[in-house]
């Protein structure tokens, strides 16, 4: 029977006195506390019995919960499989006083059952840094899932894991994809102090994960001074993914890499110096210093160096002044992508309205105003009205219009298809003529189908800082496309192991609803990982993921132990009538399960 004290404790809890009922269950002492039955109910097959149990032992003092786990430790070691699972998750409840067990949890990171394998692992990582070398001897298991479940518990402990950094960085080499993952995690996790080991095995030639020392290097802050002149050579690496991970991070480490990155502009590759340059011009007015390198390199040999440089020119904004005269001399370029960087970069710098290039004194970013082109004395009207095509202009023809002294877009803006003209067009939807509003309008809005990213990006954000309901009913469609495109960008990522699929997973559930049909379809995956990890999505979106629940009904018969337990999460999240019933067969199905496979019968 439980103890009268801890019982009466538990019941006041339930009740408005909680505070005092938490008082007399921790006051309660050994001499209170049937430990053994208390240990008993916390391996109980009965959820609720269990979670009352461990709410008791949550609130004993830390010398009963010490005596509490040295009872749990050997029902770790028994050999029926729940027993040794609702042992390892009632240790992991008990937190630092749990260490005792940690031999034998350490051992049951082994274990044939899953679950048994995850709650060790939670209840280690409970316990705190003294659990670490546990894990980093777990990161050497042949089990895939074993090293797993330890670099995970690993990057849960945070910044407490950097005596496990060494292990980590070889874990990072590891074959499988999510091992891998889970140790980048962690790594950045720990911060600075990663960067040392991690700078040294990516000047080891034999470490084959470059990719994953670059991502978290450029993900982690206070690196040393001197790791971006050794990420500059992997701008040359014929690995596409490799030097992507390298701009990236380069870009991350920002001012602190303008000197290497500068160097960089002068390299005989002419990939690197257009690499170098798009780095730059991602690190913006804090790169000012490469500008007397851009202006050369705006006579480069090659054009993909000479649109980079201007585009880069661009993004320094006012500090790139002295590139006017060089940037003007680029409009005559042969090549039509590298006049139009041009055109753009001196809108960008002079910041001017109608074509002008003269540099503006003392300019300062964001604080001009667009210049009013000249309007003549309006012709009487009889009341006009809001829009562009008004009745007072019916009797007129089109021609009419255009031959008026009315502010129109400057031709140089409307024939480059690039972001030159996307300033202007913003400052007129914005400041411009009813007639010249609707043509800027219009005009952003096409650009909205260009094929090139930064053109659409540059025109989405224009419309959105225009702010009307014309410019807001264009942005709905495209919006919705992009969406789609980040969707299958995220979902490519978790099937492939490339990137964070940690962060790939929060922005899937972020995005909610819309994101539902790609994961539900990742179901069907062969890979287990992803369909456990499509499934994991899918359960954190909650019941507005519920079109998923025919496949994940399917799922409750995978041959995966940890397929069928998430799979049945989920539509507990989703909570629907149609997956009761097969989620009672499941219950009694995996109560059975170890019965009869010692039977040799197949459910």
């Amino acid at each position: 029977m439980p103890n009268p004290a801890i019982h009466t404790g538990m019941e006041i809890i339930r009740s408005p006195l909680r505070s005092f009922g938490l008082i007399l269950l921790m006051t309660a002492g050994l001499q209170a506390a049937d430990l053994a039955s208390l240990a008993h109910r916390l391996i109980s097959v009965d959820n609720r019995q269990r979670e009352t149990a461990t709410a008791e032992a949550t609130a004993l003092s830390p010398d009963d919960k010490q005596q509490l786990a040295r009872r749990l430790t050997p029902l770790l070691k028994g050999t029926d499989t729940d027993q040794r699972e609702h042992a390892a998750e009632a240790l992991g409840a008990l937190g630092a006083a749990a260490e005792p067990a940690i031999p034998v949890l350490q051992a049951n990171l082994s274990d044939d059952f899953p679950y048994v394998r995850i709650h060790s692992a939670e209840a280690l990582s409970h316990i705190g840094a003294a659990a670490i070398p546990a894990f980093i001897e777990a990161l050497k298991n042949d089990n895939n899932e074993v090293r797993m479940v330890a670099a995970q518990a690993l990057a849960h402990l945070g910044a407490e894991a950097k005596p496990a950094i060494p292990a980590l960085v070889l874990a990072l080499d590891d074959k499988e994809g999510q091992v891998r993952q889970r140790a980048a995690n962690a790594l950045e996790n720990c911060g600075a102090d990663a960067a040392p080991p991690l700078m040294e095995a990516l000047a080891n030639p034999s470490y084959n994960n470059r990719i994953g020392l670059v991502r978290v290097l450029g993900a982690i802050d206070g690196t040393p001074p001197h790791l971006p002149a050794q990420l500059t050579p992997l701008l040359s690496d014929p690995d596409s993914t490799l030097r992507m991970a390298t701009i990236k991070a380069l870009v991350h480490k920002g001012q602190s890499a303008v000197s290497a990155v500068s160097q960089s502009l002068g390299s005989d590759n002419a990939l690197v110096r257009t690499e170098s340059a798009d780095i730059l011009a991602d690190i913006g007015p804090d790169a000012a210093l490469a500008v007397p390198l851009l202006i050369s390199n705006l006579k480069d040999a090659d054009a993909h160096v000479r649109a980079a440089s201007a585009h880069a020119l661009g993004k320094m904004h006012d500090a790139a002044s002295p590139a006017i005269p060089s940037l003007r001399e680029t409009l005559k370029d042969p090549d039509r992508d590298v006049a139009a960087r041009a055109q753009e970069a001196l809108t960008a710098v002079t910041v001017t309205f109608g074509g002008s290039t003269e540099p503006k004194a003392a300019y300062t970013p964001g604080s001009e105003e667009a210049p009013k082109a000249p309007v003549a004395k309006p012709k009487p009207m009889a009341k006009p009205k809001p829009k562009a095509n008004t009745s007072s202009h019916a009797g007129k023809k089109p021609s009419a219009r255009v031959k008026s002294s009315e502010p129109s877009i400057q031709p140089s803006y409307l024939k480059l298809d690039s972001t030159a003209s996307i300033h202007a067009l913003e400052m007129t939807a914005r400041k411009g003529t009813i007639q010249t509003h609707a043509v800027a309008l219009n005009v952003l809005g096409s650009m909205l189908q260009d094929p090139d990213d930064k053109i659409r990006v540059a025109a989405a954000a224009a419309l959105e800082r225009v702010d009307t309901d014309e410019s807001k009913k264009m942005l709905e469609p495209y919006k919705k496309q992009e969406q789609l495109k980040k969707i299958n960008r995220l979902m490519g990522e978790i099937q492939t192991s490339t990137g964070s699929v940690k962060e790939a997973m929060d922005e899937l559930v972020a995005i909610g609803p819309p994101a539902v049909p790609a994961a539900s379809k990742a179901l069907s995956d062969s890979k287990s990982t992803v369909r456990l990890t499509a499934a994991d999505i899918l359960t954190r979106i909650g019941p507005a993921a519920s079109p998923a629940v025919p496949r994940l009904i399917n799922l409750l018969n995978d041959n995966d132990e940890a397929m069928r337990r998430q799979a049945a999460k989920a539509l507990e999240v989703m909570n629907k009538p149609e997956a009761k019933n097969p989620l009672r067969i499941y219950y009694i199905k995996e109560k059975l399960r170890p019965y009869l496979k010692i039977a040799h019968i197949t459910i």
